[in-house]
């Protein structure tokens, strides 16, 4: 049976935060230099994920519903997941969307850095 845990806010000051879960609950992910790699296999809730300088990498399971906030104000979004919705700033960096119907909320905010959000 699949286990399902609530995490506390994680930070990370310098270096990077790798986070790899069958599932989350809610989860806050904060680093201020440093690349943020999260890997989830199934979405439960809303995550926010913060990167003040360094890429943020997600990979979630192909067909996941979610909706996407996604701000990297000085990079690139790149998603596998086909999102539907405001996409008129994407030239700035800024991107919202569901994809697969939706679900819940995923808002990522890369200061300056990459968003990256991958199938797998």
């Amino acid at each position: 049976s699949m286990v399902s845990r609530t995490f506390k806010p994680l930070n990370a000051s310098s270096g990077d935060l790798i986070f790899s879960s069958l599932s989350v609950n809610s989860a806050d992910f904060k680093a201020s230099s440093g690349r943020i790699t999260i890997a989830i296999e199934r979405l439960d809730s809303d995550l926010n994920i913060k990167s003040s300088s360094g890429d943020v990498n997600m990979s979630l399971a192909a067909g996941e519903g979610f909706n996407a906030d996604l701000n990297a104000s000085s990079g690139k979004i790149r998603s596998d997941f086909k999102l539907l919705g405001d996409v008129s700033e994407m030239d700035k960096g800024k991107i919202k969307g569901e994809a697969n119907g939706g679900g819940p909320r995923i808002k990522v905010q890369a200061s300056s850095g990459d968003i990256t959000i991958e199938e797998r």
